[in-house]
């Protein structure tokens, strides 16, 4: 199965839904081998710690990160 995750709260100095993010990422690059995993940003993803090949990183570098998810995110979704 296909699974994206919503990444824009990876930054380096992550707080609330970015430690969430990261914790449940961590937790399933370590649990789960079987479902591929991409994971979504309009910043760089910050992870300090290796993904598994089944994890995928897709950021693209946009300011604004409401017209990113509307608008670039699902010309991107498609295309995968």
């Amino acid at each position: 199965m296909k699974i994206g995750i919503d990444a824009r709260t990876l930054v380096k100095n992550r707080v609330g839904m970015g430690v969430y993010t990261h914790e449940i990422i961590k937790q399933l690059n370590y649990l789960d081998k079987e479902n591929e995993y991409y994971i979504y940003s309009n910043k760089e993803i910050a992870l300090d710690f290796e993904l598994n090949n089944n994890f995928h990183k897709c950021s693209s570098k946009f300011k604004i990160g409401t017209i990113w998810l509307y608008f670039i995110l699902p010309i991107k979704l498609k295309k995968e």
